[in-house]
């Protein structure tokens, strides 16, 4: 249906010459299509989705590469990507791919930093992260150790990150 719709459109701006001699003229009908019920999804929404699964594949692609350099290890990688994984839409899109690096032993450090006195830095260890938050500048949330992989290897405490970079967030107004 809306195939045809389309089509009918795009043969209706066409010359009237042009109409009658078209491929589309022999397979749409003259007559008119009535459309009971449309569903439009908001496009904000639609839009969202693309943007939010663009940057979790930036972001993925650059713990790729630091793995591929050797600046971090699998265990690291594994651990990165299983949080990246749990994060939810609104915290991928507040990610900065500029603001991905390694420290000298061998972490992941991502930071969200806004107008250089705001910052919620987060360290992702092999089975373990730390993370700090600044407000203007001064200490707002401390964690030095909190465990993220459980001795199964499944992936904990990710709702408890998700909830300070949200409160974070929130601080600041942007969610």
């Amino acid at each position: 249906m809306l195939e045809t719709i389309m089509a009918t459109s795009m043969l209706m701006s066409l010359s009237t010459d042009y109409r009658k001699n078209s491929y589309l003229a022999n397979i749409i009908s003259n007559k008119s299509d009535t459309i009971e019920e449309v569903h439009l999804e908001p496009l904000n929404n639609y839009f969202a989705d693309f943007i939010s699964i663009g940057n979790f594949n930036k972001v993925e692609k650059k713990f790729f590469q630091l793995l591929n350099l050797n600046e971090i290890s699998s265990e690291v990688y594994n651990n990165s990507y299983s949080l990246l994984t749990e994060f939810p839409e609104f915290i991928l899109e507040e990610i900065d791919v500029e603001n991905i690096y390694t420290s000298k032993y061998g972490t992941l450090l991502l930071d969200f930093e806004y107008d250089n006195k705001n910052i919620f830095s987060l360290e992702i260890g092999k089975d373990s992260i730390g993370y700090f938050s600044e407000i203007n500048s001064k200490t707002d949330v401390f964690c030095e150790s909190l465990k993220t992989i459980d001795n199964q290897g499944n992936t904990i405490n990710a709702k408890q990150i998700s909830s300070e970079i949200e409160n974070f967030l929130s601080k600041l107004n942007l969610v």
